[in-house]
Formats: C-alpha cells, structure tokens, sequence
C-alpha cells in the first residue's frame, strides 16, 4: 500500500492496508466464489479479513491458532535438549497489540465455508494449531486437510496444491 508515499509499513498497518487493498477491487460483479487465502503468519490477515468481507471461502495453509500459542511453541522450541531448565526465566513477548491476535476468535465469527491445510511433521507452527482452529470454527461446511509429511511448506507439494484446488472446485 505505501509504494512512493511516507508511510511505514507494519504487521499492525498490515490489517487496515488488506482492508484498504480489498475495497479497491472491483469484485461485486463477479459470478465466482470469493476465496481468501492465507498461510502461515499471513492466516492472521486472511481471517480478520474474512470476518469483515465474509467470502464464500477461507482457506488457512500451515496457519498460527494464536500469538499466545506462538510464542509458546517457540519458548519450548528454542529451549530445548538441556536448555529446558531455564524455560521457566525465560518470557519471550510482543507488543500488546500482536498478543491480541487470535486467528481462534477470528474462526469462531467465520460461518462460511473453510479449508485448513496443515502437515503433521510442520515444526515452525505445529499441527495442533490447524487442528486447534477446526475444533473451534463455527463453520458448517469445513475440512481439515491433514498431511503426513512436507513440513510447513506442504501446502505448496503439488499433490496438495491439487486438493486445495479440488476443494474449492467441488466443496467439501
């Protein structure tokens, strides 16, 4: 959204920006279905978004359940082996604003449509996260593709690129 001009991009700019970016598109005239796509950090945006703009989908690849979760995930992982005897000195935080930011209370005022993709072996934000998300959706008509192996980049295996595709073609 900044381009030439003197604003500052951020992660807390980023929502109002999407926001910005999303009126500007002349969608009303479309006949297709409005997906939404996030993955990964990027879930945060595509799911307050489609809280605000309700597409007829939202599809969350490798997505963050919460910062809280996050951040956890992150202590335990960056003090692990003999390092976990410090876990308890240690607080890893962020801004007040980013603790906030729960794609959880985003799902559960999301009733269209959803698609979670998340793989079982994806060590930067683990499964339980995906799985964490679908357990709370209100959505009626949602899936949660599990894959076994790919990590967090599994979304973009071309077998997986396919059923995302599917899914969207055909619904759940």
């Amino acid at each position: 959204m900044f381009g030439y001009s003197d604003g500052k991009s951020s992660f807390k700019t980023q929502f109002i920006d999407n926001l910005a970016m999303f009126d500007k598109l002349d969608i009303e005239d479309i006949d297709d279905d409005l997906i939404i796509i996030g993955y990964s950090l990027g879930s945060t945006f595509a799911a307050d978004l489609a809280v605000i703009k309700r597409p007829d989908k939202l599809i969350l690849l490798s997505p963050v359940s919460d910062v809280s979760d996050m951040l956890k995930h992150y202590k335990k992982q960056f003090l692990s082996g003999g390092k976990f005897i410090l876990r308890p000195f240690i607080g890893l935080t962020a801004p007040d604003y980013l603790l906030h930011i729960s794609n959880i209370e985003k799902v559960k005022q999301y009733s269209n449509d959803l698609l979670i993709l998340h793989a079982k072996d994806d060590e930067d934000l683990p499964y339980k996260m995906g799985l964490k998300l679908f357990e709370n959706s209100i959505s009626t008509n949602k899936k949660l593709l599990t894959i076994k192996k790919g990590g967090h980049s599994a979304a973009f295996e071309t077998e997986n690129l396919e059923a995302v595709v599917r899914w969207f073609k055909n619904g759940l």
